[in-house]
């Protein structure tokens, strides 16, 4: 869901004015983060100051609404400090710009954000990596577990609890080898990390080594989550939202609302070390390869996977789905009738969103047995499933209401993963909005879906998921949970018909016999 009470953001429009005075703007680097003096003699309580990727000019037309992170300069003289939640260490380019345009009171700026200075730390104390396999190469980068710095750190290996010392790890962080028959079970490896001002810090890595007649992936864990416009309403959200996602032990991740700060996508999957795909504000992460990016409309991202070369892929969707107007809104604080919600549906984009997604999906379920298909993410809209007769004290005295994001995925021939575990919505309401906010202004729902299907993958558990007791909007900026959802989890079982075949014999040792 986009932001409703939060924050309504004040985007600088392009005015014509042409600034004529003298003006200054510095970049305090003694001071925190984006702390900047700066004088006018042309003062207006819409001058503002914006922070750009490096190099970027707002005199062109392409790259002036592109700034990243903004606050006002209405004084004649004065210090402003832009508040950020998280932005990656590095060079950027500030300027001092007139009456909420792009003209030009002084700049460019180099800006150096240098990251953590003090003693290095990992985000994560432990962290699990993909599955290795007995006699085939292994390689999975740690690197960006380190909270982050200007200058990267270098690694080492300090130990390796294997048998035959098969672990090797870069300077970069990367860590690589080909584990043999004696290696099966677990591999534990500490890592060391050195930072240019001379401190160390470890990190605990657990490798599962799997026999080489094994499939690759037998327990698929998946995870969705919305991070809430990139995490910029909560401090220090990039280390939250690796601290939680490392937390879940996910194969596959897909994530709503990536956009800046830091092209969240991106990040989070350089610092997990997985695969990723993004589109517009929505990502896939993976810890086994993306193969084929696949055609899907502008309110998902969908990619085909390999868990285990050819013969063990699956199609993974992940969606964001219109946001305005709310059916519960509608339903709640307007009163209106199902015929009326069922029209603002549609309005909203959402249901010819749905609509399309679904059809693409239906026409993979022939032989979603062997390749099983996966959607996730924030609908923006609750689920038939839960809105109920028996529930109907939950939702406003509404009972059952065929909500148009529900009716066509399951129509397709898609289970609802939760609803499938847990079918009766009373005891099991599983709702995902919203944390932040009491239920007299946000009716709590499950609006965050994982469905699945094909009979390769059997649901095994599901569940919403939080971390930390959040304090509600406005007060969130130092919650443990760096978003406005809650997640949500799901385990599978793969079956055989999506399993890569055995790939070695393993034959047993030969028997010692004694003769007389």
């Amino acid at each position: 869901m986009q932001l409703r009470t939060l924050v309504a953001a004040v985007v600088p429009a392009l005015l014509c004015w042409q600034a004529n005075a003298a003006s200054t703007l510095k970049f305090n680097s003694d001071k925190p983060n984006y702390t900047f003096d700066y004088t006018t003699t042309t003062p207006d309580k819409s001058n503002w100051v914006a922070i750009y990727p490096k190099g970027y000019d707002p005199d062109n037309a392409d790259q002036r609404r592109q700034y990243l992170y903004w606050s006002y300069a209405p004084d004649a003289q004065g210090t402003i400090q832009i508040q950020v939640a998280w932005s990656y260490p590095g060079e950027y380019t500030a300027y001092f710009l007139a009456q909420n345009g792009y003209t030009k009171l002084d700049g460019p700026v180099k800006v150096v954000n240098r990251g953590e200075t003090g003693p290095i730390e990992f985000i994560v104390s432990n962290f699990t990596t993909q599955n290795a396999r007995e006699e085939e190469s292994f390689s999975a980068r740690v690197g960006g577990l380190v909270k982050n710095r200007l200058q990267p750190p270098s690694f080492k290996l300090v130990s390796d609890s294997s048998k035959t010392s098969w672990v090797k790890v870069g300077t970069d962080g990367l860590i690589s080898g080909t584990p043999a028959k004696a290696d099966r079970g677990t591999t534990t490896v500490v890592v060391e990390a050195t930072a240019e001002n001379g401190s160390k810090n470890t990190l605990s890595v657990i490798i599962p080594v799997l026999p080489c007649y094994a499939p690759m992936v037998d327990k698929l864990k998946i995870t969705t989550m919305n991070i809430w416009i990139g995490g910029a309403y909560v401090n220090n959200s990039h280390y939250k939202q690796v601290s939680y996602l490392a937390s879940t032990n996910s194969d596959v991740i897909g994530l709503q609302e990536t956009i800046a700060p830091g092209n969240a996508g991106t990040r989070l999957a350089k610092a997990l070390g997985y695969y990723h795909h993004d589109k517009g504000d929505k990502a896939i992460l993976s810890r086994y390869p993306i193969v084929e990016d696949l055609a899907a409309n502008e309110a998902a991202d969908a990619v085909r996977i390999q868990l285990d070369g050819k013969d063990s892929e699956i199609i993974f969707y992940t969606a964001h789905l219109g946001y305005d107007p709310y059916g519960p809104y509608d339903f709640c604080f307007s009163n209106m009738t199902a015929e009326q919600v069922t029209a603002r549906e549609a309005e909203s984009g959402r249901t010819p969103q749905i609509m399309d997604i679904s059809s693409a999906i239906e026409k993979l379920m022939p032989n979603a047995d062997k390749v099983p298909v996966f959607l996730t993410g924030d609908f923006n809209a609750p689920s038939q499933l839960d809105w109920t007769e028996a529930t109907k004290d939950a939702h406003c005295g509404v009972g059952y209401y065929e909500w148009p994001t529900s009716k066509y995925p399951l129509a397709a021939g898609l289970k609802d993963t939760y609803r499938e575990l847990y079918p009766d919505p009373a005891t099991h309401p599983g709702i995902t909005w919203s944390p932040l906010h009491p239920a007299s202004q946000e009716p709590p729902d499950r609006i965050d879906f994982i469905y699945h299907g094909g009979s390769g993958a059997t649901a095994l558990e599901s569940f919403p998921n939080i971390v930390g007791t959040p304090e509600f909007s406005p007060n969130q900026w130092n919650n443990e949970w760096p978003t406005d959802h809650k997640s949500f989890e799901a385990l599978y079982q793969l079956q055989p018909s999506a399993q890569r075949k055995k790939t070695c014999i393993d034959r047993p040792k030969p028997k010692k016999f004694l003769y007389n």
